[in-house]
């Protein structure tokens, strides 16, 4: 009778501590940089690693060009079509609201997402164009989910201009990549968001060890109630916090 008994208790353990995780949101992990600066090889990475230490991860990417706005953004940066500019800027932010309801969704389940470019990048490079202000570009990002977590992949525009490809796309032209990166700075000044900047190296070993601690440092403090893994290092940055299961208003972009 002990042992069925044992057995049980740990049944209803295992069944509670399931139910207690699944109740914890996902982390919100944004990855940004200059064009050809490593951010989707860098996510990548960071993905198959939080998997690797128990973490639901999943990756998304922006633009996302799936979807018809994604097929006209596409054929924009591929220099395919033209649309203007103030068009163009909507379009990118339309982009990364139709995939809202599945941001939060995924969130909810408490999968972890890493997300390749979001609205800095669209901020960033609409205003690095001629008569645009950040105030005016961030206007249709304000209410967007905000994430938990900003790493900005930094690289030398010049390693950046001889990595492969560079140059297919729109705005990958030095001049431009540099007025960007002016811009990407004057965005890390807003001390409500939790922005992480990282040096690339050339193999990229440095930031994706920095990267993926990072990424889970956070997890275990605030996301996954003191739960240590592999990639886990001290911080002072980020202390235990309740867990909260859905969005709150705080939990957006601000103007």
């Amino acid at each position: 009778m002990g042992a069925p008994s044992s057995a049980g208790s740990g049944g209803r353990g295992g069944r509670r501590e399931g139910a207690r995780m699944a109740g914890r949101r996902g982390a919100f992990i944004v990855l940004e940089g200059v064009d050809r600066a490593g951010k989707s090889t860098q996510s990548r990475k960071l993905v198959a690693a939080l998997c690797a230490a128990g973490h639901r991860a999943e990756l998304l990417r922006f633009p996302e060009r799936s979807t018809e706005i994604g097929k006209l953004l596409s054929s924009y940066l591929e220099k395919k079509s033209e649309v203007e500019d103030h068009s163009v800027h909507l379009l990118f932010s339309a982009n990364r609201w139709e995939q809202v309801p599945l941001i939060k969704k995924k969130l909810s389940q408490g999968i972890t997402l890493v997300v390749d470019r979001y609205a800095f990048s669209g901020v960033a490079f609409t205003s690095a164009k001629e008569n645009f202000s950040l105030d005016w570009c961030k206007q249709p990002d304000v209410g967007l989910p905000k994430p938990d977590l900003v790493v900005f992949l930094q690289l030398r525009l010049a390693e950046a201009a001889r990595r492969g490809e560079f140059g297919r796309e729109r705005y990958e032209n030095g001049n431009f990549q540099e007025r960007a990166l002016h811009r990407f700075h004057q965005l890390m000044a807003d001390e409500t968001l939790n922005w992480k900047c990282r040096w690339r190296t050339r193999r990229g070993t440095l930031v994706y060890g920095r990267v993926t601690g990072r990424a889970c440092t956070f997890l275990c403090a605030r996301h996954m109630c003191g739960r240590t893994c592999p990639y886990t290092t001290p911080s002072r940055d980020h202390r235990p916090q309740p867990p909260c299961c859905a969005f709150r208003p705080q939990d957006v972009l601000c103007p």
